[in-house]
C-alpha cells in the first residue's frame, strides 16, 4: 500500500483541498494510484494521522510513503530523525511532495538529503505557494489569484512550447529554471483556455 501524510499547523484552520491538489499532481508523476491519506491539523478532516500511519509502517503494510512537507517537524527537529528514519528503514521509497526535484529516497543513507530540505529554497518556495492557496481558500474576496497570462505572458508561451514537445511538468520546470508549481499553474491556465495548440 502507498500512503500519503499531510500535516498543517492546527492554528491555521486550513482546508485540505490546496494540499490535495499538490499531492495529486505528485502521485500522477510517480504513477501512484489511490494512496491512503493520513492527515493531522485539519479541523474538518477526521482521518487517521501520523500515529495511525506509523502503526501501518511498523506492521509492514506500507511500501511507499509520501510526506506532503516537513512542516510537522519544523519546530521540533529532534523528533524528525526517529520518525522519518523509521519510515526509511521499513518502506521501499519515501518522497516529499513539496520537493519534486529531490526524487525518491531509499533507505537511511538518504536521510541526510531529506534533512537538507530544511535549508532548501525551492522547498520553502513550494510550501509558501501552498500557504498562499490556503489563505485564498479562506478569503471572502471574490477576486482570485492573478492569472500568469496577466503577469508573465512570455513565461506561459515558453511553457506551451515545451509542453507541445512532450516534456513533463517537472522537465519544463527544470528547463526554464522555474518552480514546479509555477509551471503547473501555467499548464492549468493553458488547459482551461485550450491554449496548448496556440504556441
Amino acid at each position: 500500500m502507498k500512503a500519503v501524510y499531510i500535516y498543517a499547523n492546527p492554528s491555521k484552520n486550513a482546508k485540505i483541498e490546496p494540499y490535495v491538489e499538490v499531492i495529486s499532481e505528485r502521485c500522477n508523476d510517480l504513477g501512484w494510484e489511490s494512496p491512503t491519506v493520513f492527515a493531522d491539523g485539519f479541523p474538518s478532516v477526521k482521518q487517521g494521522g501520523i500515529d495511525e500511519l506509523m502503526k501501518k509502517v511498523e506492521n509492514d503494510v506500507v511500501d511507499g510513503v509520501m510526506l506532503f512537507s516537513l512542516e510537522a517537524w519544523a519546530h521540533e527537529r529532534h523528533k524528525f530523525v526517529p520518525v522519518v528514519g523509521k519510515m526509511l528503514q521499513k518502506v521501499n521509497v519515501l518522497v516529499v511532495a513539496c520537493a519534486p526535484t529531490l526524487g525518491q529516497l531509499k533507505g537511511m543513507k538518504d536521510l541526510a538529503k531529506l534533512e537538507g530540505l530544511f535549508l532548501s529554497g525551492e522547498y520553502f518556495s513550494n510550501l509558501n505557494s501552498v500557504a498562499v492557496k490556503v489563505g485564498m481558500s479562506k478569503s471572502t474576496k471574490k477576486k482570485g489569484r492573478p492569472s500568469l497570462m496577466d503577469t508573465d505572458r512570455e513565461f506561459v508561451r515558453q511553457v506551451a512550447v515545451l509542453y507541445n514537445q512532450n516534456l513533463s511538468t517537472k522537465g519544463i520546470a527544470q528547463r526554464l529554471g522555474a518552480s514546479y508549481h509555477k509551471v503547473y499553474r501555467a499548464l492549468k491556465h493553458l488547459q482551461k483556455d485550450g491554449g496548448e495548440s496556440e504556441a
